[in-house]
Parts: structure tokens; C-alpha cells; sequence
């Protein structure tokens, strides 16, 4: 019991500590994000829950080719001045991607945990040393 109180109140602490973080995040569009900035912004937020819950997401995209990626481990948030892209590894292809939050038209937290590769290293992926490629350009889009 003692531990599950400490547990407890170490959970409320740390929730109290993440909500006055996201409430200092705000996301300026871009031309291209412009018209769905508040959507891209409440997607920021499910993203950065699933990141630090260590729990794995479902994504629906605006794309007519493959618009739904069930399972998705992420793996971090890339900010840059092409936009915030979620680094994820869709767990059928087993390959790690980068998504664009604004290509994102939904997500879902899923009750199953994210998983890494045993291999993966955030900075090397994203130095493109594991081969990462946009999720437009691997599915086609």
C-alpha cells in the first residue's frame, strides 16, 4: 500500500507537470499547415502523451492511398522549419518513418505499449544513418 501511495501521488505530480508543459507549446503554421493548426496542435498533444506513457498509437492520415497506420510505436517529435514530424515505426513494415503532424487527420492512444528495436538510436535515424524516409514516400503519396 505504501508504495502504491507514493506511486500514486508521484503519477498526480508528474501529470500536474506535463499539463502546465503542453499548456506553454503553441505551433505557428506554415502556408501549407495553416488551415488546420488547432487539429495539428491537439494532435501535438496526444503525441507527446503517448511519448511519455511509452504507449503505442493509432494514426488516420489525409492520404487516399493509406490513410490508417494501426499499430505505431512512436519513437520522438522532430521539430524543424518544415514543421513538428512524429518519428514512428509502423509495426507491420518494422521500418522507422517521419510523418508530418499536419498530414495527420486523427490519433488514437492505444492500451498497448510502444516498442523500440533493440537497435534504434533517435539521433543516428534522424541523421538518416538507418535509412528513415518520409511516410509520403513510402507509401507513394
Amino acid at each position: 500500500p505504501l508504495f502504491s501511495r507514493a506511486d500514486n501521488a508521484l503519477k498526480q505530480a508528474h501529470n500536474r507537470e506535463y499539463a502546465s508543459w503542453l499548456g506553454k507549446i503553441r505551433i505557428k503554421p506554415s502556408i501549407k499547415e495553416g488551415k488546420n493548426a488547432e487539429a495539428a496542435s491537439k494532435h501535438l498533444g496526444l503525441l507527446q502523451e503517448a511519448l511519455l506513457n511509452n504507449s503505442a498509437i493509432s494514426i488516420m492520415r489525409h492520404s487516399a492511398s493509406q490513410p490508417m497506420l494501426p499499430v505505431v510505436h512512436p519513437q520522438g517529435l522532430l521539430f524543424s522549419r518544415e514543421g513538428v514530424h512524429l518519428v514512428g515505426i509502423e509495426e507491420k513494415e518494422k521500418l522507422p518513418f517521419q510523418l508530418n503532424i499536419h498530414d495527420i487527420a486523427d490519433v488514437c492512444i492505444l492500451d498497448q505499449p510502444a516498442t523500440s528495436p533493440a537497435n534504434f538510436d533517435l539521433d543516428s535515424c534522424l541523421a538518416g544513418i538507418t535509412g528513415v524516409k518520409s511516410i509520403m514516400e513510402t507509401s507513394g503519396v
